[in-house]
Order: C-alpha cells, then structure tokens, then sequence
C-alpha cells in the first residue's frame, strides 16, 4: 500500500483489519477469488486508482515509530500489573 499498490491480499488473520478499506481480500484457498480480485484491478482504472489512493491513505496509520510506541505502551501496561 505504501508504495501506491493496490493489493489483493488474504481474508484470514489480522490482514482484513490491516487493509481495511484500502485492499481487496479474498479466500487464500479460493484461486478464482484471488484471480477476480487481481482482475478486477486490471480491468478497472478508476476502481484501481481509488484503492492507490486509499491504500497510500492507510499506510500512514501504520510506523516504526507507532509500532514501537504501541508495545513500549502495552509493556509498561501490563508490568504495573
């Protein structure tokens, strides 16, 4: 997404919640599923365009910086305990 990419990724885990509205997911086991949404993409500039945008949008929630913030965060939480 960072990269201005849109992404057709997995429908399992954390990865619907990490693309949210800015990717495509389908059933990893499903190879029809992956091949709609890496067409869909293909075939359509505009929807292609919009999930570049949405995708360089999502990737800004996501740092280093934030990451190490949220656990440092989460450590000392969980150590007054």
């Amino acid at each position: 997404m960072q990269s201005g990419t849109p992404v057709v990724t997995s429908d399992r885990s954390s990865l619907p919640e990490v693309v949210g509205n800015a990717g495509i997911t389908a059933d990893p086991t499903d190879p029809d599923a992956i091949a709609s949404g890496i067409s869909r993409v293909l075939r359509d500039e505009a929807f292609a365009t919009r999930q570049r945008e949405r995708g360089l949008e999502r990737a800004t929630q996501f740092s280093w910086d934030e990451t190490a913030s949220t656990i440092r965060d989460t450590v000392v939480e969980v150590s007054k305990n």
